[in-house]
């Protein structure tokens, strides 16, 4: 009788601490993740509640873009304070969102983990 009831109990703290780490850092990306096509593209990185965008043209970073973002059901919101104002209102607002191991998806386009 004893021995199930501290059975139950480890079995409870467990669970306690499963549902606990799952909850921490809900929302919150980290590292740099990159959609390119022929040297053109973006370049995105997460650091707790910040986001940079590099915008590539031919390879070579033409404008960044810095800023903040929230996640909140299956929607991200990016807003960008400093960087060109077309690459703003391209970047900038809020888009369907989808996260899987090594890649996030921001509206249409999936950009894959580069960094950690």
């Amino acid at each position: 009788m004893k021995v199930r009831r501290i059975a139950a109990a480890l079995l409870a703290v467990l669970i306690l601490c499963a549902v606990l780490a799952g909850c921490g850092g809900k929302g919150k990306l980290k590292g740099t993740y990159r959609a390119e096509a022929f040297g053109t593209g973006a370049a995105f990185t997460f650091s707790g509640d910040k986001v940079t965008v590099d915008v590539l043209v031919l390879g070579t970073v033409v404008d960044t873009l810095k800023g903040t973002y929230a996640i909140e059901d299956g929607k991200i919101t990016l807003t960008f304070d400093s960087g060109e104002e077309e690459d703003i209102a391209e970047y900038g607002g809020t888009f369907d969102f989808e996260q899987s191991e090594n890649a996030i998806k921001i509206g249409l386009i999936e950009y894959k983990k580069t960094e950690s």
